[in-house]
């Protein structure tokens, strides 16, 4: 059995919290970076609790996904064999939707089984800007 202390919750900091401009709709962020040799296997069981999202525009090698409030945007490992996951609030609940996300993943990581490694690292809140109505 894989020993679960590399697969760490998601624990955000008050900066995190803080990071958020009131009066603005605001999409706040984490990423994980997951690596090991079975961390494709464990992204995968992640991947399949989502709907993919065929629609989003995003650059080459990135999938979105999403469920619920928050969004997920993968990008599959190139030469560092790690994998990056960021997960976005897509709705009103900010930061309760990504911190279900992040909870999410880890309990897929936690499931599967094999070497995995979890590295968590909080990004800044980016506006959101919505499409003027045509």
């Amino acid at each position: 059995m894989r020993d679960d202390s590399v697969v760490v919750s998601f624990q955000p900091t008050d900066i995190w919290y803080r990071d958020w401009p009131h009066g603005v709709d605001t999409s706040v962020q984490v990423q994980a970076a997951i690596s090991g040799p079975d961390a494709a296997n464990a992204v995968q069981e992640f991947l399949k609790s989502l709907k993919r999202d065929l629609d989003a525009e995003v650059p080459d090698g990135v999938s979105r996904y999403y469920r619920g409030g928050f969004a997920v945007a993968v990008t599959a490992p190139v030469d560092d064999g790690v994998w990056h996951i960021v997960l976005a609030s897509a709705g009103e609940d900010g930061f309760d939707s990504v911190e279900d996300g992040a909870d999410a993943l880890v309990g897929a990581l936690r499931s599967t089984p094999g070497a995995i490694s979890l590295t968590w690292h909080e990004l800044p809140a980016t506006r959101i800007y919505a499409a003027p109505l045509r």
